[in-house]
C-alpha cells in the first residue's frame, strides 16, 4: 500500500514539475518573441495576445504528450512482463528509451523510475518464480532417480518370491521334501517382509521429505523404550539365528517423538538382521553424560562397503536427495538418520567389510 501511495505521489509531483517546466518554457519563448520581433520582419505581424495563446497551448500540449508517454510506456512494459510470467517465461523484459533502443544496466531511469516500487515487486516475483522453477526441475530429476532406485529395490525380493512360488506351484514335476517347502516358505516370508518395509519407508519418506512436520514429543524413559524395540526385533522368527544383547547404565528420560525414534531404531536393528548371516551378534547399548544420551548398535556381521558408508555419513539436505545418492542401498538407514536429525541429534556409522558395523545415535539434553 505504501508503494502504491509513493507511486501516486511521484506521478503527481512529476505532473506539477511538467506544468512548471511548461510555464518556464513559455516565458522563455515569450521573451525570445519580444527580442526577435524587432529583428525578424514577419514576427511583427503577430499580436502579443495571439502569440501568448498559441505558444502556451503548444507548450501545454507538448507537456501533456510527454506526460502520457511517461505513463503508458512503463505500464505497457509491466503488462508485457506480467504476460511473460503468465506464459511461464521468468525473465525480465528489456527496457528501452524514448527512441526504442534498449537501456543497459539495472538502474531505473525515466519513465520507468516513476513506477519504481511496482517494478521492484515484479523483479522480486520473477526471482521467486525462477527459484521455484529451478527447484521444481531439480525435484523432478531427483524423483525420477528415486523411483528408479526403489524399482530396483522392489524387483530383487519380488524376483525371489516369484521364483520360489513357481517352484512350489510346480510340485507335481519335482519331489520337494517338507523341509524344502518350509525353507521356500521361510525365504518367501523374508522377502515379503522386505517389500512391506520398503513400502512403509517409501510412505514415510513422501510424508516427511521437504515438509515441516512437527514432532509429537513426549517424555520417554529411554532404556525401557529401546529395550522393548530390541525385544520385538529379537522375537521375530527371521531373527531366530541371531543373538541379541542390551546394555544400559540405568533409566533416563528424554522428550522424543516415539513414533519416529521407534521406526529409526527398528530400521537399524532390522538391517542388522536381514543384511547379516545367521550367527551374527547384535548389541545395543544406552548411556549418557552431561551433554546428551547415546545409543549404540553394534554387530559383528558383514559390514558396509566404503562408498556407501561415506554417503551415509555425509550431510544430506533431505530424504529424497539422500535416497537418490544411495540408490540400491536401502531407504531405512537414510530415514533413520532423518528422524534422528529432526530431534536435533546426530547419527554416524562406522563399519568395515567383514568386521561388523557400529551405529551411534546422539541426542542432546
Amino acid at each position: 500500500m505504501k508503494g502504491v501511495l509513493r507511486v501516486g505521489l511521484r506521478l503527481l509531483l512529476f505532473l506539477l514539475a511538467l506544468l512548471v517546466g511548461a510555464v518556464a518554457i513559455w516565458l522563455v519563448l515569450f521573451v525570445l518573441f519580444l527580442f526577435l520581433r524587432d529583428l525578424v520582419p514577419w514576427l511583427k505581424g503577430l499580436r502579443f495576445m495571439q502569440f501568448q495563446i498559441w505558444s502556451f497551448l503548444a507548450v501545454c500540449m507538448a507537456a501533456l504528450a510527454f506526460y502520457l508517454w511517461s505513463l503508458t510506456k512503463p505500464v505497457i512494459y509491466m503488462l508485457t512482463w506480467l504476460k511473460q510470467l503468465a506464459q511461464g517465461h521468468y525473465d525480465e523484459p528489456l527496457r528501452s528509451n524514448w527512441r526504442g533502443r534498449p537501456l543497459s544496466g539495472d538502474q531505473l531511469k525515466l519513465p520507468y523510475a516513476l513506477f519504481r516500487e511496482i517494478i521492484g515487486q515484479l523483479s522480486t516475483l520473477t526471482l521467486a518464480l525462477q527459484r521455484t522453477e529451478e527447484e521444481r526441475r531439480e525435484l523432478d530429476e531427483k524423483r525420477k532417480s528415486w523411483i528408479a532406485g526403489v524399482r530396483h529395490d522392489l524387483k530383487t525380493p519380488l524376483a525371489y518370491i516369484r521364483g520360489y512360488s513357481s517352484m512350489i506351484a510346480a510340485a507335481d514335476q519335482y519331489s520337494w521334501s517338507p523341509a524344502e517347502i518350509i525353507q521356500f516358505g521361510s525365504l518367501m516370508e523374508q522377502k515379503t517382509i522386505q517389500v512391506e518395509q520398503l513400502i512403509e519407508d517409501m510412505n514415510a519418506s513422501y510424508q516427511l521429505d521437504g515438509s515441516g512436520v512437527l514432532l509429537s514429543r513426549e517424555t520417554t524413559e529411554m532404556a525401557g523404550f529401546i529395550r522393548q524395540i530390541v525385544t520385538d526385533v529379537a522375537d521375530h522368527p527371521l531373527a531366530a539365528q541371531h543373538t541379541f544383547a542390551f546394555h544400559t547404565a540405568g533409566e533416563k528420560c528424554l522428550d522424543i517423538d516415539q513414533r519416529m525414534i521407534r521406526r529409526a531404531l527398528h530400521n537399524l536393528l532390522w538391517n542388522a538382521v536381514v543384511h547379516n548371516p545367521g550367527g551374527c551378534h547384535i548389541e545395543t547399548e544406552v548411556y549418557w553424560d552431561q551433554h546428551g544420551l547415546t545409543v549404540e548398535i553394534r554387530d559383528n556381521g558383514t559390514g558396509i562397503n566404503a562408498e556407501t558408508l561415506e554417503r551415509l555419513n555425509a550431510a544430506e539436505d533431505n530424504v529424497l536427495s539422500a535416497r537418490t545418492r544411495l540408490a540400491g542401498s536401502g531407504l531405512g538407514m537414510v530415514l533413520s538418520k532423518d528422524f534422528v536429525t529432526r530431534h536435533g541429534g546426530t547419527m554416524t556409522v562406522h563399519s568395515k567389510p567383514q568386521q561388523g558395523t557400529r551405529i551411534t545415535l546422539f541426542f542432546l539434553f
